[in-house]
């Protein structure tokens, strides 16, 4: 009877064995709607990682091609913008020599000018040896020099032809005289200088200029 007793107070003693609560879901259990949208949105974040790296591997593309042609159409610029700096700088070139010849032209006929007002056609054989200027007044104080010293030997050369000292010259018609202006030049280069030849063609040709 004891031994009765004490079996029943050790079962008593002993803790309960725990049971679900009802309605409750097991340690571990996942739902599977719960699953299906983790799963719905990782598949989501994929396709929009693939899409976003095509469009980066895109953009890329686009980005290497614009550098490349970006340094195509730099290389050409400078190419061309070189070209443009050589012909700049030949044109510069030609202006400055077309002004000089220009400079040059306007002094000499404002020499043949000045000696035709001072009555001086002996100075046309020298007239190359007469300083290039635009400046009237100095060009003519210079001419002015010039033929006054021109007319001493004039004069000395004339006392010498009425002496006998000299003989007097013989002269000829010699060739055609020119009809240009380029013409003329050539053709008073073309005799010796402060030969009388010389004089007498500058004085025809500054006589066909003003004419």
């Amino acid at each position: 009877m004891a031994e009765d007793n004490q079996a029943g107070q050790a079962t008593s003693t002993q803790s309960p064995v725990s049971t679900p609560a009802s309605g409750a879901a097991p340690e571990g259990y996942v739902e599977v709607t719960r699953l299906n949208g983790a799963l719905a949105k990782i598949q989501e974040l994929t396709l929009l990682n693939k899409t976003l790296t095509d469009r980066t591997t895109e953009l890329s593309g686009k980005f290497t091609t614009a550098q490349a042609d970006l340094a195509q159409k730099e290389s050409v610029w400078n190419a061309q913008q070189s070209e443009f700096t050589t012909k700049l700088g030949s044109a510069d070139k030609a202006v400055a020599e077309l002004n000089a010849e220009l400079a040059l032209s306007k002094a000499l006929k404002l020499k043949m000018k000045l000696i035709n007002e001072l009555n001086a056609p002996q100075l046309y054989s020298v007239i190359d040896v007469i300083p290039d200027t635009t400046d009237e007044a100095v060009l003519k104080a210079s001419i002015q020099k010039l033929a006054a010293f021109a007319g001493q030997i004039a004069q000395t050369r004339e006392k010498e032809l009425t002496a006998g000292v000299i003989p007097a010259e013989q002269r000829s018609e010699g060739p055609a005289k020119p009809t240009t202006d380029d013409g003329w030049d050539k053709y008073v280069n073309s005799l010796p200088f402060g030969s009388p030849e010389r004089s007498k063609a500058m004085e025809e040709w500054h006589a066909w200029l003003f004419k």
